[in-house]
């Protein structure tokens, strides 16, 4: 048996939150790997379309390096943001907000998107290619 991975602080707050919430889906850890390697490489606002309880948030927060960057990230579901909001409120370089992805069509452009909202086709190509910073 191999003893369990480690995480981030702020990726296992992210889960304790969770947990207690009983919010169950949520970025998978090979996925929030990712997510943190890509944070590490932007600087710039970067931007997340379904927060649920701030775990995908969390990875993306854990590789930010630096002062450089910030995230906003957008959840619908306003029992599930002010779990979000727990986890960053000591955090400047992070803004949640109760509200639905729509309402981050205005702050951007973005260095990096995750989308991770709704129904495949809500959020589309169409309606977020002007969001993203070229380059």
């Amino acid at each position: 048996m191999s003893a369990p991975p480690d995480l981030p602080a702020v990726v296992e707050r992210a889960f304790e939150v969770s947990r207690r919430s009983g919010y169950v889906s949520f970025c998978r850890n090979e996925t929030g790997r990712l997510l943190a390697m890509l944070a590490a490489t932007r600087d710039g606002t970067m931007a997340e379309f379904g927060t649920g309880c701030g775990v995908g948030t969390a990875w993306l927060r854990s590789g930010v390096r630096g002062e450089k960057a910030r995230i906003v990230t957008a959840e619908l579901d306003a029992k599930l943001a002010r779990a979000a909001t727990e986890i960053f409120a000591e955090d400047p370089l992070v803004e949640v907000l109760a509200a639905d992805w729509s309402t981050l069509l205005d702050r951007g452009p973005y260095s990096l998107l995750f989308l991770d909202s709704g129904q495949p086709g809500e959020v589309g190509v169409d309606a977020i290619a002007d969001l993203v910073e070229d380059g």
